[in-house]
This record gives C-alpha cells, sequence and structure tokens, in this order.
C-alpha cells in the first residue's frame, strides 16, 4: 500500500504546487465543463434515458490536443456501433439463455482483450467494443427485455454518447484549439538545441583532452526524453494532418536516437583510454565545426544554409588533407593505434550526423525494417510471444497479454454471477460491476490495483459531493448548473494536471454526475445512487482477489527468463552475416525487462542492491546492443577487407556470440573471460598489422576511416562481452537464490 499511498499524494502535492488559472490546461478544463452542462441540456431537451451519460461523455473525451480528441471520438463512436451490432446478434440468440450469454460474453471480452493490450493505437477501439456489448447486453441479463424495449435502451445510451462527444468536439474546436503538430514542431526545435549542445559537449572534450561524463549523461537524458515526448506526439500530429489538414514538421527522431547512442559510446571509451591526442592536430577545423553546431540548432526552411553547408564541407576537406599529411610523413606512427583508430571513427560520426542532419541526406546505409523481411520476427519469445499451429496457419500469441485478457474475461463473468446468486439488487447493477472490472484491468497488476483504488476513491468523493449538494435541495437550474460546472472543472483539473491519479477525476465527475444530476431536483431516496457505490466496490474487490488466484504476476520470474531468452536471440549475431539478427527486437525487449525490474522493487521482492545489479546488467547490454547495431550498419566490403586480413578472427568471434549466455559456474565464466581476452589481442595485433605493413595506405580516406572504425567496433563488441561476463558472476547468486526461494 506504500506505493499506491505515496504515488496518490505526491500527485496531490504537485497539482496544490503548481495549481494555475492562466495555463492552457485550465482553459481546457472550463470547455470541458461548460461543454458537459450543455450536452446534459440538450439530452434532457430531447428526453433521453439516463441523461448523465452526455455529460460524463464530454469528460471522457478530455485530451490535451484537439487531434487525440477526434481521434478519441472517432475510436469511441466506431467502437460503440461495433459492440452495439455484437450486442444486438448475440442478444438474439440468448435472449431466453443466460449460459448461452456468459459463454459469448468471456469469449467476446477474452479477444477484446487481447487486441486491446496489444494494439498500439486503436486499444481504445476495441476496448469500446466490449464496454459498449456489456452495457446493452447487461440489461437483458437482468431482465428480459421486449426487441422495443432492448432497441429503447440501446438508442438512449448511443445518443446520449453522440451528444456528448460532439459537444466536446464542437466547444474545443471553436475556442483556442491546442494542436500536437503545435506541440510537436516546438519539441523538434527544442531537440535541434539540444543535440547541437550534445555534439558540442562531446566535442569540446574530445578536442581539449579534458573528459567529464556528468554533464553529457544529463544531455543524453535530456534527448532521450524530448525523443521520447516527439514520439507520443507524432502519430496525433499526422492523425491532426489527415483530418484537420493540419501540417505538422517532422524529423527522424528514431535515426537521432541511433545517433545519441553512437556518439555515447564512443564518449564513453574515449575517457576509458588512458590518453588521447591525436585529435588535437585538428583542433582549429573541429572547433570550428563546433561553432557551425551553435547556427544548426536555429535552422529552419527560411534560412539559407548554403553558406552553412559550404563551411562544413571546407573544413572535412582539411581534415581529411592534414591527416593524409601525416601519414605520408610518418607522423602517425607517434601515436598509438588506438589513438588514431578512435579519431577516424569520430571523424566518420561527424560525417554521418553532418550528412543527414545537416545537409539531409541519407548517408546512413539503412538496415532493413523487420516487417518488410519478415513480419514474425518481432512477435519473439524475448518479447512474450509463443507459436502456435492451427489448422496449418502460423499464430504468434503473446502470452502474458493473453493471461490477462482471459484473466479479465473470467473476472467479468465471475462478478455478474456472485451479483446474481447473492440476490443482490440488479436494477444496473450487473453494469456497474461490470464496468468496475473493465475500466480497472490493466495487463500490470500493480497499475491495475491502482486504477482500483483511484476509482473506489473517486467515486467516494464525487458521490460524497452530490449528496451534499442534494442536502440542500437547490430549485434554480442556473445554480445546479454552476454546481454542474464548478465539480466538473475541478475534475477536470485532476485528469489534466496528475498524471498517475488522472482516473480519479474522471470518477469524481462520474459518480458526481449519476448522484445529483439524473435527479435535477429533491429527490426522496439515494438508494440507487448508494447500490450504485456498493456494486462499484464490490467489483474492483472481485477483480483484486481473481488477480491474486489467477495468474499472479510473477515479477522476477518474468525477469529471469527475459534474460535467458535474450541471450538465444543475441546467439544469431555474427560480424559478417547479420540477416537474422536485429538489435532493435532485444532493445525493445530490455525495455521491458527495466519495467518488470521496477516493480520488483515497488513490491519489495527485491533489495535497491539487487536491483542496482539487475540494472547495471540492462545497461550493459544495452551498450552491447548499441555497438551490435552500429556493427550491422557497417558496409559488407569493410568487413571482408579485415577478414581478408585474418580469416580466423571473424570466426572466433562468431563463434563465442553464438555460445555466450549467463554461465552456471566459475570454470565457465573463466572460459569465456580467457576466449575474450584472446581475442582482443587479436584485434590489437590486427591493428599494428595494418599499421606496420601499410595495408591501407592505397586506399581513399573514406575506406581508412570505416574501416578503422569497424575494427574499434568489433574490439568494443568484445569489450562489453567482458564488462557483462563479469556482471554475470554477480547475477548468477541472485537469481539462484530467488529460484529457491
Amino acid at each position: 500500500m506504500n506505493y499506491y499511498t505515496k504515488t496518490i499524494i505526491e500527485d496531490i502535492k504537485s497539482f496544490y504546487t503548481n495549481f494555475s488559472l492562466k495555463d492552457s490546461k485550465s482553459f481546457t478544463c472550463v470547455k470541458a465543463s461548460l461543454s458537459a452542462c450543455i450536452a446534459y441540456l440538450i439530452s434532457l431537451e430531447m428526453e433521453l434515458g439516463s441523461s448523465y451519460w452526455a455529460p460524463f461523455c464530454c469528460f471522457i473525451m478530455i485530451t490535451p490536443y484537439l487531434g487525440v480528441g477526434i481521434e478519441k471520438g472517432v475510436y469511441r463512436i466506431a467502437g460503440t456501433i461495433t459492440g452495439a451490432f455484437v450486442a444486438f446478434l448475440i442478444w438474439g440468440f440468448t435472449i431466453q439463455n443466460q449460459f448461452y450469454y456468459t459463454i459469448l460474453l468471456f469469449l467476446v471480452s477474452t479477444a477484446c482483450y487481447y487486441k486491446y493490450a496489444t494494439s498500439r493505437h486503436m486499444g481504445y477501439f476495441w476496448f469500446m467494443i466490449v464496454l459498449a456489448f456489456i452495457l446493452i447486453t447487461s440489461v437483458s441479463f437482468e431482465k428480459v427485455l421486449s426487441p422495443a424495449d432492448f432497441a429503447l435502451t440501446a438508442f438512449d445510451r448511443a445518443m446520449n454518447l453522440l451528444i456528448g462527444i460532439l459537444v466536446y468536439l464542437l466547444l474545443n474546436y471553436l475556442f483556442k484549439p491546442k494542436y500536437a503538430a503545435d506541440e510537436l514542431k516546438s519539441k523538434l526545435r527544442q531537440l535541434k538545441t539540444e543535440l547541437s549542445a550534445y555534439n558540442r559537449e562531446i566535442f569540446t572534450q574530445y578536442i581539449m583532452s579534458a573528459f567529464n561524463i556528468e554533464p553529457v549523461k544529463k544531455q543524453y537524458e535530456t534527448i532521450r526524453s524530448l525523443i521520447k515526448a516527439i514520439d507520443a506526439l507524432s502519430y496525433n500530429a499526422q492523425f491532426e494532418k489527415k483530418v484537420i489538414s493540419h501540417k505538422p514538421t517532422g524529423i527522424d527522431y528514431k535515426r537521432v536516437s541511433d545517433y545519441i547512442d553512437e556518439i555515447m559510446t564512443f564518449h564513453q571509451s574515449v575517457c576509458n583510454l588512458k590518453s588521447v591526442s591525436f585529435q588535437s592536430n585538428f583542433r582549429k577545423q573541429i572547433l570550428k565545426i563546433i561553432e557551425i553546431f551553435e547556427s544548426i540548432a536555429l535552422l529552419d526552411e527560411k534560412i539559407n544554409i548554403e553558406k552553412i553547408v559550404k563551411d562544413i564541407k571546407m573544413q572535412l576537406a582539411i581534415i581529411d588533407i592534414k591527416y593524409n599529411k601525416i601519414v605520408k610523413k610518418g607522423r602517425h606512427y607517434t601515436y598509438s593505434t588506438s589513438d588514431t583508430y578512435i579519431f577516424n571513427e569520430s571523424i566518420v560520426i561527424l560525417k554521418d550526423y553532418i550528412t543527414f542532419f545537416i545537409l539531409r541526406e541519407n548517408a546512413y546505409k539503412e538496415e532493413l525494417t523487420e516487417s518488410k523481411k519478415d513480419p514474425e520476427l518481432y512477435q519473439d519469445e524475448f518479447l512474450g510471444y509463443k507459436k502456435y499451429s492451427f489448422f496449418g496457419k502460423t499464430l504468434f500469441i503473446h502470452k502474458p497479454h493473453m493471461r490477462f485478457a482471459i484473466q479479465t474475461a473470467i473476472t467479468l463473468v465471475v462478478v455478474i454471477w456472485a451479483w446474481k446468486f447473492l440476490d443482490l439488487p440488479s436494477d444496473m447493477g450487473t453494469a456497474n460491476i461490470t464496468i468496475a472490472v473493465m475500466t480497472a484491468s490493466l495487463p500490470d497488476y500493480l497499475s491495475s490495483r491502482l486504477k482500483g483504488i483511484l476509482r473506489f476513491l473517486g467515486c467516494s468523493i464525487g458521490f460524497l459531493l452530490g449528496c451534499i449538494l442534494l442536502f440542500f435541495s437547490i430549485e434554480s437550474t442556473l445554480v445546479m448548473l454552476m454546481c454542474v460546472f464548478l465539480v466538473g472543472y475541478f475534475s477536470a483539473m485532476i485528469m489534466l494536471k496528475c498524471p498517475r491519479i488522472s482516473y480519479m477525476g474522471l470518477q469524481i465527475f462520474l459518480a458526481f454526475s449519476v448522484a445529483f444530476i439524473p435527479t435535477w431536483g429533491p429527490v426522496m431516496s439515494l438508494e440507487s445512487v448508494f447500490m450504485r457505490f456498493i456494486s462499484i466496490f464490490f467489483g474492483i474487490s472481485v477483480m483484486w482477489i481473481m488477480s491474486i488466484l489467477l495468474w499472479n504476476n510473477n515479477y522476477f520470474q518474468v525477469v529471469k527468463t527475459g534474460i535467458l531468452c535474450f541471450w538465444k536471440r543475441f546467439n544469431k549475431f555474427k560480424i559478417d552475416n547479420s540477416a537474422d539478427y536485429f538489435p532493435s527486437i532485444l532493445i525493445e525487449g530490455i525495455s521491458l525487462l527495466k519495467f518488470n525490474i521496477d516493480k520488483l522493487t515497488i513490491t519489495s521482492s527485491i533489495t535497491l542492491t539487487e536491483q542496482s545489479l539487475l540494472k547495471k546488467w540492462c545497461d550493459a547490454v544495452e551498450r552491447l546492443l548499441i555497438t551490435s547495431r552500429n556493427l550491422n550498419l557497417v558496409s559488407e566490403e569493410y568487413k571482408l577487407f579485415i577478414s581478408e586480413i585474418n580469416k580466423e578472427l571473424f570466426e572466433k568471434i562468431n563463434s563465442l556470440c553464438g555460445v555466450f549466455d549467463i554461465h552456471s559456474n566459475d570454470e565457465q565464466h573463466n572460459s569465456y573471460h580467457s576466449i575474450i581476452l584472446d581475442n582482443i589481442s587479436e584485434i590489437e595485433s590486427l591493428k599494428h598489422l595494418i599499421r606496420s605493413n601499410g595495408l591501407l595506405r592505397a586506399k581513399d580516406i573514406h575506406f581508412k576511416q570505416e574501416t578503422m572504425r569497424c575494427i574499434v567496433l568489433i574490439k568494443r563488441l568484445l569489450v562489453r562481452l567482458k564488462d557483462i561476463n563479469n556482471i554475470h558472476l554477480e547475477l548468477l547468486p541472485l537469481l539462484a537464490e530467488h529460484q529457491s526461494s
């Protein structure tokens, strides 16, 4: 409970500290509250049943951007129509048979919740299908309705939904709409600035031989957070472009992500060297390019960059000419091979950055996307997928999400029949308990329980506010609308300004609407409102019990399995043939492992020291994957040149990568360690052989730089494996201890 309490308190404190009536979110809350009042008046005028659904639907639509709201509205309407259609079909078959209805409820819920969990952008559509299906069919589960009554119930709920969505979107569009595309443009401008500063910091440290990792780490994390925000905004901005022709500005942020990883790896390698000084021969030119980085951050379509491009090309040409002169005179022999090789890597990185991000040319050799090569690659065991064959066809099922879907479907069936067998009041009870389960169910049980707590707290606060206002028996329509507006504004502020407990704000307004809005005046009894509150509590309680009884999340087992599965996938890596190896899959999997490691700490399943060790392993593996990805992008001609000099080297490294995993004893650890050191020694011998025999002398400058960079990456790969091998020695007792417990 400490985690849940801390989360709620921290968000409330942040809400209180940062409260303001002048920001854009506050204005969005005003529009939402106003649209709720208008939607309710329209619903009353049309004499629809359950009119409180109209204003509540306005609040469901609350989003910071217009395009997101439109998308959500489209998915909600489409999902509702689809769910209603399915409900009508199933209602026709099960009108007199609740047993058949239960089976179909289980099947529909399982299918929709699986798609809800696995779909990146359309999860809300699948959720709305099952929500509409249950809202409509639950009425016939409580009591058999005539076709006319059934159709009327469905019509009322659909119209309230449509009114709420359209009113909110109309107000949002007419009064200062906020576009994701505008926010994206701002984030991209900030990204350019941060990326320029990041380059300046790293290359300044390198050219001055004064290294400090801390400011680089901070800049790296800042850029990472910006990329994450851009990733979230880009889809919404593209959707806006389609529906309202609001043209967004974009950049290949994935390429930015790859680049900052690459240059961070370069910086770490330089910091680990005892001394580097070869780059001082080119200090003037590199400093000039660093100055140009300052101009890069200000670039946009209106600025003519011809002069900047000309200056960049001139400085790069001078660097190449000076390098050739140094080599021709033999002055490079006064520097270590590591020094000269790391310099050539820095120039290749610099040229790649300038070519793509400034000259806007694609200098990278595109790694073929996994989807084009084989769509099955992302459905990997490391990401939780299992391969099945049915009637000659292959299906990939995501096991954790399928368990979640089945668990939720079983819980829905259990709460419905438990409510019925306990002979509790059935008027809307089935709908209330099922909706409580549906809305609080999430693939991660910690988040699911937090959502259940927020639903209960929100309903309690909203119910209390509604009862207080009912006590005063307000008869003035204007005063009642003002009350709805104020409560709505308060709820919307929580939704937009408290990201971790935003669901509580939605539930406050829902419970308030149920308790106060339907009466619209003095009431004689609150029994129906109270029973609704009880049914919500009942549904959440059963959901928690079922989450414990059915496949309770074992985060440590997930982490352990992930570590083992990682090496099965990495074993496919080969330096000279990377056709079956895709590091992007593994990087995504490591992110999932970090998520589960955090959950282990929250549940006190591991200590902070153990968490630090697991995170250390993840960080080391990510660095290994970045290096392997960069090797994937190296052209085959440079690898072929290296392999012709030492034919056995690639075979030895490929053999090591093909069997490397988390060892089971000290003997295996020592064996890996010895093989890695032998290979590193061969790399150093290769570098000296190339230098002493002048094997690169006849090659052009570009070939020299790319070949040297390839050799640096191969050695870096081995160093990464050596680091991970040492971490495995610490990690093995932890895995064995938790396995025995």
